[in-house]
């Protein structure tokens, strides 16, 4: 069986002459005379050309001839619809023209007679016969399809080349021209490109944001001047006329020409808002995941609502800080954090502990006893966690690495669009349940006189905690994710794009979930702090424990004798009452419990025990501020006293004429005396009669004096005889 050829088909070869590839289309064939049509198509088109049929299968078996199976005329088969619709009536005449002319091929094809059969055709039709023979050969270059009769526009005007300047002026006359010729405007040539561009770059491309008119303002004013002159003290550049400086039009022509709407746009917003707002999206991030567990996305925001104090709710304590981790092959939120510190690796640590804790037990802390296992099976580590820098940098990341075996990995700065659907969640959350809470922020600014929005406050953090579990929990099981990218194996079990429901069907299909014991994602996670051993007991974050090891081994006592030492802790920001020691690098953990003096921090998260420690501090600081005065009046008066007394003893000194050795040598003798008047002052008196107020005021009365004098006498001679 022979080679079979086939109309329409396209056959290349090589011109040794030329160096050059041929190609060439099979218009007609007939077997029976041993005839072939074909039609040059390139280097240039040509005409219909008839060739011996064998002579034509001889070159293709001899590889002279080779079929290419790209037509370049294929675009015409799906023209576009709005060319179609808009020149279909000229394609239509034109193939009314030639219809009955190419359907007769056993005549066309003949060079004896084809010109007048177009002559004839032409007369006919009262058009040319060029343009008879232009639409046959448009018609059989393009493979005998009608659409090759559409006009070809496009062609015209030699479009993407530079135009050549001369003294004729281009494009359409202004309607100043029109008014006056001589202002005709210029030509675009080399000169005015180099003004403009640069101009663009001065003016446009730069962080003032200049608008494209006042850039071209501003580069008439400093690229073309004429000079400058002095108007009211004032240098001014003399510019030419309108007509000969590039118009608006011709700026902007150069401008969208010269593609600078990507240079634009970095240059005036800076490289890292283009990427953000203005790159191109191609990709997705989607495609980093490939099943539930191998890719969490983490991220912080600050929630708009202001909360109260858990101790004193009259207190508001401002915003709380919301982690959420998120799954990014099911979208599931499988951890969360509510704190008061703002992103920090300690917050961050307890939002990845989250992930990996028994969900139900996590409920039940705080009250919501309505949530099964099954509806939020989340409970494993990641392969790998995608984080917002900050956190997850440097040593941070190495100790995940080094204790948990997870991958982290980071985005660049300010792209938040690479954890799009994290940041997608919150916008949700805050839509949801945030924007209709109490207390929070409202999407415009508060008019004058309208009512504070932080006043209606009534939330504490605990509260905010259950609402946000509440609005996950529903999230995970009813959220009805658009576009999502479900392959065909969904669409053929039926897999709804909603997050509970992709990450079952992950699992058994994809699943790459790991698990460790809690105790030691626990510990890997939890937060360090300085654990401080005193007489008075284990202070860690200012407040105190104690174990069974230290009592049994004496720490206590052995901090009282020879000094304070340190350890350190790890400890769970939600709940105080017990603190870790790590003895031995590590090797050994001692957990540790709160004193029973320090039971007001029972149950208590770390961020109300820290903002109870700050409420206190500020009361003694407050009260501290407020005894000074009362501290300068006791003092005053204290000093004041002192120089009275002071002053009344100098001058009994004097009056005696006592020598200091005197005034020491009598003292055992002086306070005798004191202490006898002192008794004799202080006695009890059954009748209830008091002394006499001058005998009080004047206890060294004349009377009272001469009455001690022999007693005085008697204990002289006591001492003289010792």
């Amino acid at each position: 069986m022979g080679y079979i050829i086939t109309e329409n088909s396209i056959y290349e070869s090589i011109d040794k002459e030329k160096n050059d590839i041929r190609l060439e289309r099979v218009l007609w064939i007939d077997e029976l005379e041993n005839v072939i049509v074909t039609i040059l198509l390139y280097p240039q088109e040509g005409m219909a050309e008839v060739k011996n049929l064998e002579d034509f299968k001889l070159m293709i078996e001899n590889g002279e001839l080779k079929k290419n199976n790209t037509d370049p005329f294929s675009y015409l088969v799906n023209p576009d619809s709005n060319h179609l619709e808009k020149h279909r009536t000229y394609r239509d005449s034109a193939w009314s023209i030639i219809k009955e002319l190419v359907e007769d091929e056993s005549a066309i094809y003949d060079p004896s007679v084809r010109w007048k059969l177009i002559s004839d055709v032409a007369q006919k039709n009262n058009v040319q016969p060029k343009t008879v023979l232009k639409y046959v050969k448009k018609y059989w270059i393009a493979g005998k399809m009608i659409n090759s009769l559409l006009p070809s526009f496009n062609k015209c005007g030699a479009a993407g080349q530079e135009r050549k300047a001369n003294d004729i002026k281009r494009g359409r006359p202004s309607k100043d021209s029109k008014l006056d010729p001589s202002q005709t405007g210029i030509n675009i040539d080399k000169f005015h490109i180099e003004k403009i561009h640069l101009g663009i770059k001065l003016y446009y491309n730069s962080k003032s944001k200049h608008p494209l008119a006042e850039a071209h303002q501003l580069t008439i004013e400093n690229l073309y001047h004429l000079g400058f002159k002095e108007k009211n003290g004032v240098k001014v550049p003399i510019l030419p006329p309108a007509h000969q400086v590039p118009t608006l039009g011709q700026f902007k022509y150069q401008f969208y020409k010269g593609n600078y709407l990507t240079k634009s746009i970095i240059a005036r917003d800076g490289a890292k808002r283009y990427a953000l707002k203005h790159r191109p999206v191609l990709g997705s991030a989607y495609k980093m995941a490939f099943g539930p567990g191998s890719v969490y996305q983490i991220d912080a925001t600050l929630a708009d609502v202001y909360l109260v104090h858990s101790y004193d709710r009259s207190r508001i304590i401002g915003r709380p800080v919301l982690y959420i981790c998120q799954d990014l092959y099911s979208r599931m939120v499988v951890g969360m954090y509510i704190g008061l510190e703002g992103p920090s690796w300690a917050a961050m640590k307890m939002a990845l502990a989250n992930t990996t804790i028994d969900k139900i037990q996590f409920c039940k802390q705080y009250g919501i006893e309505d949530i099964c296992a099954e509806e939020w099976p989340c409970h494993h580590l990641p392969v790998s966690i995608l984080g917002d820098r900050g956190e997850l940098e440097g040593k941070n990341a190495d100790e995940l690495a080094g204790s948990l075996g997870i991958i982290v990995s980071n985005t660049p700065p300010y792209r938040a669009d690479w954890k799009g659907m994290v940041e997608q969640t919150f916008r949700l959350l805050n839509l949801k349940t945030i924007k209709w809470l109490p207390g929070s922020i409202k999407e415009r600014f508060r008019e004058r006189g309208e009512p504070d929005h932080r006043l209606d406050s009534v939330l504490d953090i605990n509260e905010f905690t259950r609402l946000m579990i509440w609005t996950i929990h529903d999230y995970n099981l009813n959220h009805l994710i658009k576009d999502y990218p479900r392959d065909e194996h969904m669409i053929q079990n039926n897999v709804k794009p909603v997050p509970i429901e992709l990450w079952y069907w992950g699992i058994q299909n994809k699943g790459y979930l790991r698990e460790s014991t809690p105790e030691a994602i626990q510990l890997a996670l939890m937060p360090r702090a300085k654990a401080v051993v005193t007489h008075e007991g284990i202070r860690v974050n200012g407040m105190y424990y104690s174990t069974e090891k230290a009592i049994h081994e004496e720490w206590f006592q052995l901090a009282r004798a020879r000094g304070r030492w340190e350890e350190t802790a790890a400890f769970d920001n939600r709940n105080v009452d017990t603190i870790y020691l790590l003895l031995n690098d590590g090797k050994e953990v001692v957990p540790c419990s709160l004193l029973e003096q320090e039971s007001r921090y029972t149950n208590k998260r770390l961020e109300d025990v820290l903002e109870l420690l700050e409420l206190e501090d500020e009361q003694k600081r407050r009260h501290q501020g407020e005894t000074m005065q009362t501290k300068a009046d006791l003092r005053a008066k204290m000093n004041d006293e002192i120089e009275k007394a002071r002053q009344k003893t100098d001058e009994a000194v004097n009056l005696s004429g006592c020598t200091k050795n005197q005034r020491l040598k009598d003292i055992h003798i002086n306070r005798a005396d004191m202490k006898e008047k002192i008794r004799e002052k202080e006695k009890w008196q059954v009748d209830n009669s008091q002394p006499s107020e001058a005998a009080i005021q004047n206890p060294e009365s004349e009377e009272e004096f001469t009455a001690f004098e022999p007693r005085k006498m008697k204990y002289l001679n006591i001492i003289k005889n010792a």
